[in-house]
């Protein structure tokens, strides 16, 4: 039996003999008929399975959190909606790469201002009828606001190295503190997406 700490190989029967461990990979591998260093490994994490009657449930380890407040302006005339800035505030545990991390968040920021606010997939009978991109509108680097992001919270015990995931944060905010500022500049509360210029100014000027 074998363990390994700290870049070394032990014996457990005798904690005294060691060897590096890049050092016995080399020696395994940089030899007459060496062979490949493989090993795998699998971590269950302390979760909980949903219960199939009552849905309840803990199915992950760790949740993250995060929230995110919008500027906008609002074109009373046309229903133009301008995104003028989003400050992202975001739970993921220990960052362990800051400039990734940032990243990740602005990504999801302008992906999902896309969908916020332009990108409409039609189906009809099953069928999606939007023929080319001229019909399926996506937002460009020019309109990417300002996107000011903060990183709060404490390193997690269960994620790796203190760190909790971040896939999916930066989307998931987005159209909601978009719409609640659309709701805040000009009152009209619109609870389906996207918030084509159209349908604001059919919420602006209420029903005919």
């Amino acid at each position: 039996m074998l363990t390994i700490r700290d870049g070394l190989i032990y014996s457990s029967a005798n904690p005294e003999k060691s060897i590096d461990y890049a050092k016995l990979v080399r020696r395994v591998h940089f030899r007459q008929g060496g062979a490949v260093v493989m090993a795998t490994g699998f971590y269950d994490p302390p979760t909980e399975m949903s219960d199939p009657d009552t849905q309840k449930g803990n199915i992950s380890a760790a949740y993250a959190f995060g929230t995110q407040a919008a500027l906008v302006e609002v074109d009373p005339e046309t229903g133009k909606v301008d995104v003028l800035k989003i400050v992202a505030v975001h739970d993921a545990g220990r960052i362990l790469n800051p400039v990734g991390a940032e990243g990740q968040i602005e990504g999801g920021v302008a992906m999902s201002m896309g969908y916020t606010l332009a990108e409409q997939l039609v189906v009809e009978e099953g069928a999606v009828v939007n023929t080319s991109l001229a019909d399926y509108k996506l937002l460009t680097i020019g309109d990417t606001p300002e996107i000011k992001v903060v990183f709060v919270g404490e390193p997690d015990p269960e994620g790796p190295f203190g760190a909790k995931g971040l896939g999916e944060h930066g989307c998931v905010p987005t159209p909601a503190a978009i719409a609640n500022a659309v709701y805040d500049a000009v009152g009209a509360r619109i609870c389906e997406l996207p918030l084509l210029p159209e349908k604001v100014l059919t919420a602006v000027k209420g029903p005919s």
